[in-house]
This record gives structure tokens, sequence and C-alpha cells, in this order.
């Protein structure tokens, strides 16, 4: 484990870089040749170390580009936001998931012109934009098939004592390594598959997880969300509304007829706030007989394969902030859309 990032006053102008001990680099098959970059494209980070190439991601975080090193001719995922002292947080969490599979590997972070970039491993597509791959949802027996997995990178996340919150990673244990007590806070994270106890304010834990994977799971095989077209909860009569419906009676028939679900809703609602899942019963539920799953293929046509995304204009004046010819002066537009992105209540 590398030793934990630490930050210098920010230069402006110049990259202020906060690296962790050295990792090795990377052995990718899909190393890029620096020269056949197109030329046109003059945007850099990192004082001129890495080359922009497409944008891959956005979302309330910040924004997520394709780069290349042109020093390794490497390339890497760069995610960068608007600085904030949360992204220590991020930088931590990333240390303590080191060697998780299924989790991008963090390689440094840098400050640049009022951003905060992470370096990270280029993994490939998103289970959304392998879902939108395939033009359609997924059958129930591939969502079967890819639970399991899911299941597994979840308690990889849990044994380093984190679980997922707003989109990343907090803490479940206190300094003594013990679970911390049941507390309460305002709700937050993405509402569609937040879990019920949440909506209650009460502090997400390991269970949580569990039920947001489960609402994940589906939702991507086209099994309905009965919440999906209430309206976005403001107050605690909204939340409310949300929990009663998630709840869907102490067997789960109000949520969905499919029998694999169901039981593993009625496995999260019987977990205590501090207690520990029995995670291979978990994947038992899901788990498909041999000779099934293996007609099942939930792999990528193109496993390496990036997906670009489209950005709005805001986002893509943010970027020609870093165009090495050009000189673009911060809009009132700009700062309204990095504000909301790291608001609270922003969805993941």
């Amino acid at each position: 484990m590398g030793s934990k990032a630490s930050t210098q006053g920010e230069k402006t102008g110049e990259a202020e870089k906060t690296e962790l001990e050295p990792s090795p680099i990377p052995r990718l098959d899909n190393a890029i040749v620096v020269s056949q970059i197109s030329k046109d494209n003059d945007i850099r980070f990192g004082n001129g170390r890495f080359t922009y190439l497409n944008p891959i991601g956005k979302g309330g975080f910040g924004i997520v580009t394709m780069v290349v090193d042109t020093d390794t001719s490497y390339p890497y995922a760069m995610k960068m936001e608007r600085c904030a002292a949360s992204y220590k947080n991020e930088v931590e969490a990333y240390e303590k998931l080191m060697g998780v599979q299924g989790v991008a590997k963090f390689y440094s972070t840098f400050r640049e012109q009022g951003f905060t970039f992470l370096q990270l491993e280029l993994v490939g597509i998103s289970l959304l934009q392998f879902v939108r791959a395939k033009g359609r949802k997924l059958r129930r027996t591939e969502a079967f098939k890819l639970a399991p997995q899911m299941i597994d990178i979840l308690e990889q996340i849990h044994e380093r004592g984190l679980i997922l919150d707003f989109g990343f990673t907090s803490t479940y244990l206190d300094s003594d390594v013990e679970h911390l007590e049941a507390t309460t806070r305002a709700p937050r994270g993405t509402v569609l598959y937040m879990s019920a106890n949440q909506h209650l304010s009460i502090y997400n834990s390991r269970r949580d997880d569990l039920e947001s994977l489960i609402y994940t799971l589906m939702d991507i095989c086209k099994v309905s969300l009965p919440w999906r077209n209430l309206q976005a909860p403001t107050n605690r009569c909204g939340h409310h509304a949300y929990f009663d419906m998630k709840q869907g009676g102490m067997d789960g028939s109000k949520i969905c007829d499919v029998p694999e679900f169901k039981k593993a809703l009625i496995m999260c609602r019987a977990l205590e706030y501090d207690e520990k899942p029995n995670y291979e019963k978990f994947k038992r539920v899901f788990k498909l007989n041999s000779a099934r799953a293996a007609t099942v293929s939930v792999k990528p046509d193109l496993p390496n394969r990036v997906y670009r995304c489209n950005l709005i204009r805001e986002e893509e004046e943010i970027l020609l902030k870093f165009d090495v010819n050009k000189e673009v002066t911060e809009t009132s537009e700009i700062a309204e859309l990095i504000e909301m992105n790291n608001s609270p209540d922003a969805d993941d």
C-alpha cells in the first residue's frame, strides 16, 4: 500500500502533483502510439504530460476523459473535478482498494488550474455502457450470471472497511476497527437505487449496499422499479413515500414477482445494521446451474473498447481551459455548473 497522498499550496498556472509510492507501469495490450494522435488535439493535462483523447464519462463528480501519457504511450482514465477537500478521502479510498478486482487502479493525483485530477487505470466499459452496447436490457439469466461477480466485488470493498456512499466510498469502521453505531443524516445518493432505510435518514451500512445492488440488477434486466415515476423527494414526506414503496410488504411481493429478487430483498431486511452479510448465501440465490450458465455470455464483444460520451457546451469549455493554444476565461455558467455538480444533492 502506498503512503497517503499529501498536498501543498496550489501554484497558479502550473500543475501541482501528488504521487503515491511509484506503481509499476501497466503492461497494457492497447498502448497508443503517440504519433497516431491527431495534431489538432492540443488539450493537455499535467503540464503537458497527458494528451486528451476523448470524454468517456461524466456526472455529479465531474468529467472522466481518456488520455495518453506522452512519456510512455500508455492510455489512462483521467478524472477531473473542481478542487475540493473531499478528493483526499477519495485518494485514501483508492489506496485501500488497491488490488480489488473490478476497481480501477490508482496511480497519481495532481491539481492544475483550479481542478483536481486523478490518474486511473483504463478498465474498459461500464455496466451501463455494456447494457447500451447490447441495445436492450439484459435477460434475467444474464443479470443472474453477473450478480455473483458484483457481490464478490462488494464483499472485497467491505473487507477493506468501506461501503459505497454517494457515488464513492466511506468507512463503516471506527478507529478501533469496530462497526460505527447507527446514526442519522439527510438522505443522499441516487434516489432510484437508494435502500429503503436511507430514506429514513439512517446512515447506510453493508446491508444497504446489497439492497442497492439488487435494485440495480432489477433495473438492468427490465424488472420495473415501482417508484421510478414518483416525484423526486424534497422533504420527509417525499422520502417516506419512497420508503413505503421500497418496503413492498414483508415478502417484497409489491416490488416484483421475480423469486430471486424477492428472496434477496428479504435477506437484506433481515440483517441488523452492523451485521456482516453472508455473501455466499446471497450469491447462491442467483446461481445458475452449470448447463444453463454455459449458454449465457455476459462478456462485451469488444472488451477493450472505451465508449465516448457526449458533453454539453459548458463541459467542452472546461476542457478548452487546458488547450495549449487557447486562453479561455471561465464564465459564470461554468462556475455554476461546477458548483451544481459538487452540491450534496447532486445525483451520482
